[in-house]
C-alpha cells in the first residue's frame, strides 16, 4: 500500500519550527506596544507645550476676553473658544495644571492625576489603583511658579 501523509517526525519538526518563530516574534510584538505607549506620552508633552504657547500668545491679543482674578494677581481667566465664556484658567500666563486635561485628546486608557496644587500626571495605570506615578509611564506637568519661571515638563517612560 502507498499511503500519502506526514510522518510523526515531519510533524514534530514543523511544530518545533513554529515554536521557534513564536518565541522570537513575541518579544518584538511586546516592544511595539511599549513603544506605542511611550510615543503617546511624548505626544502628550508636545500637546501641552503647544497649548501653553498658544494661550500665552492669545493672552496678548487685545480682542480676547480675559479677566484677572480679584485677589490673586497671578491668576487670569481667558476665553479661548471665541464665545466670551472664561473657560480656561492661567497661572502666571500658563495653563493651570487642573485645566491641561481639557487640552489633551487622551485615550480612555490614560488617567489624569493631580498631586498637590502644582503637579498633574497623565499616563497609564497598569495596576488599577487610580494612580499613574507608581506605574512609571506618564507625563508630568508642573505649573508655572512665576512669569519668568514657566511650567516644567517631565516624562517617565521606564514602565511603558
Amino acid at each position: 500500500m502507498n499511503y500519502r501523509g506526514f510522518t510523526l517526525i515531519e510533524l514534530i519538526i514543523v511544530i518545533v519550527i513554529l515554536g521557534v518563530i513564536a518565541v522570537t516574534a513575541l518579544p518584538k510584538f511586546l516592544a511595539i506596544s511599549s513603544d506605542a505607549r511611550a510615543s503617546f506620552i511624548d505626544q502628550l508633552e508636545t500637546s501641552v507645550k503647544t497649548a501653553n504657547q498658544m494661550v500665552n500668545g492669545k493672552l496678548h491679543i487685545k480682542n480676547v476676553v480675559k479677566q484677572q482674578h480679584n485677589s490673586l494677581s497671578q491668576v487670569i481667566d481667558i476665553a479661548l473658544d471665541g464665545n466670551g465664556s472664561l473657560e480656561t484658567r492661567l497661572i502666571w500666563h500658563y495653563l493651570d495644571n487642573t485645566y491641561i486635561h481639557k487640552w489633551l485628546d487622551a485615550s480612555s486608557d490614560t488617567i489624569f492625576e493631580l498631586e498637590g496644587i502644582t503637579h498633574a500626571y497623565v499616563g497609564y495605570d497598569f495596576d488599577n489603583d487610580g494612580r499613574v506615578k507608581d506605574d512609571n509611564c506618564y507625563f508630568l506637568y508642573v505649573q508655572a511658579q512665576s512669569v519668568v519661571l514657566g511650567p516644567s515638563y517631565e516624562k517617565m517612560l521606564t514602565g511603558c
